[in-house]
């Protein structure tokens, strides 16, 4: 008759597997069968790792990779290191990548640009962009799986109003912000002030006439003198002499 036993050898159980042996009642004691190891797996240890697989891949999240860049394409310069001035052109580009280890789904985008909006015109809001309340250029929702090695790239121009530094001097002093997800970038602006020339009326003259003024002949006065008087002795041999001659005469004229 067999029996079936079980064998613990050194003391140590084996969980994974079972050394079976068979022995039979013989006169020269037991005989052992072949033994055979049977690996055996609990299923409860390979739900436990499926779930934890499913949870791991579920709860991954995915790794932003943004750029920002703003170009001012009237100078040819980067915008946020030049003195931007009224009537340039200011081209915004955004990108978008997905660094894993998730997948990216249905991501909103959008490029924070209130100040710079209020100081400029969009005049090319890109591809599928639009302006929102005067705030932001917003785009359709993204996806960007984790494997994907690629990147969505977004991009608007907004052209500065000539009057940008009369309407808003405060806003053109302190600058303007621009945000994308974890990037931002500032930009200062200049307002020349232009020389007002005040046009010279001319002064018309009318010509002088000459007039000719007739000469005016000065009298000349001829100083008259006075005739002296005599007096006294001599007044009278004067007077004797001109009676004498005054007879003279008289006489002659009878004759």
């Amino acid at each position: 008759m067999k029996k079936l036993i079980t064998v613990l050898t050194t003391g140590i159980l084996l969980s994974s597997s079972m050394i079976t042996a068979t022995y039979a009642q013989s006169s020269g004691g037991i005989v052992f069968d072949t033994p055979t190891r049977s690996a055996a797996v609990s299923n409860d240890n390979t739900n436990s790792a499926n779930a934890n697989a499913n949870t791991t891949s579920s709860t991954a999240q995915p790794i932003l990779d943004a750029k920002l860049e703003i170009m001012n394409t009237t100078q040819n310069v980067d915008a946020s290191k030049a003195k931007n001035k009224a009537g340039d052109t200011i081209k915004v580009t955004a990108t978008l990548g997905n660094l894993g280890p998730g997948d990216l789904k249905s991501h909103p985008v959008q490029v924070m640009a209130e100040e710079l909006l209020k100081l400029g015109s969009l005049i090319d809001a890109g591809d599928g962009g639009q302006q929102t309340l005067g705030k932001a250029v917003v785009y359709p929702a993204v996806n960007i799986t984790e494997d994907c090695d690629c990147e969505e790239t977004f991009n608007f121009t907004i052209k500065l109003n000539e009057n940008m530094c009369t309407d808003f001097p405060s806003l053109v002093k302190t600058g303007a912000l621009v945000k994308f997800e974890d990037q931002q970038k500032s930009l200062s602006f200049e307002c020349t002030t232009a020389t007002v020339v005040t046009p010279v009326t001319p002064v018309r003259t009318t010509p002088t006439q000459e007039t000719t003024v007739p000469a005016v002949a000065t009298p000349v006065v001829t100083a008259t003198k006075a005739p002296v008087t005599k007096s006294g002795p001599e007044a009278l041999i004067l007077l004797g002499a001109a009676a004498a001659f005054g007879g003279f005469n008289l006489l002659r004229k009878r004759k």
